[in-house]
């Protein structure tokens, strides 16, 4: 049985660096909204840092990237999904924190882009950041 986690912090930043003597994580350039160059179709790499509690099991959790149109939901497009992997969860009371970088994602067009924490194509509650992506010279 697996119990649905709950997302306490999740954000996507450009780079993600772990200290080797604390095990401590710094997160570089959190993104909000990000400029590429006139010819795009995809990001390089960015990083995922989620911290998740209140779960019980093994859990899948993934990232669904979507283009939104705010102003209708209906006309949102799928763009990529990518597995972040499986999580433990032994202990409901205790915070796992994990930071996975992904690659190669497409973004076909600027505007904006959903990423969605997901178990079992189950949107998480509070895993949902919003990524502004203009076009820059």
């Amino acid at each position: 049985m697996v119990e649905i986690p709950t997302v306490r912090f999740f954000c996507i930043c450009e780079k993600a660096e772990r200290n080797p003597n604390d095990g401590s994580w710094s997160l570089h350039n959190i993104y909000h909204t990000a400029y590429l160059p006139k010819q795009f179709d995809r990001v390089e790499e960015m990083y995922a840092h989620i911290q998740l509690t209140d779960g019980i099991g093994e859990a899948m959790i993934g990232l669904k990237v979507e283009w939104a149109d705010l102003a209708n939901p209906k006309r949102n497009q799928l763009v990529d999904r990518i597995p972040l992997g499986t999580i433990n969860f032994t202990d409901p009371w205790k915070v796992v924190s994990r930071t996975i970088r992904f690659a190669e994602i497409p973004i076909p067009n600027p505007g904006q882009y959903r990423f969605s924490l997901v178990l079992k194509d189950q949107a998480l509650q509070g895993g949902e950041v919003y990524l502004r992506i203009l076009q820059g010279e």
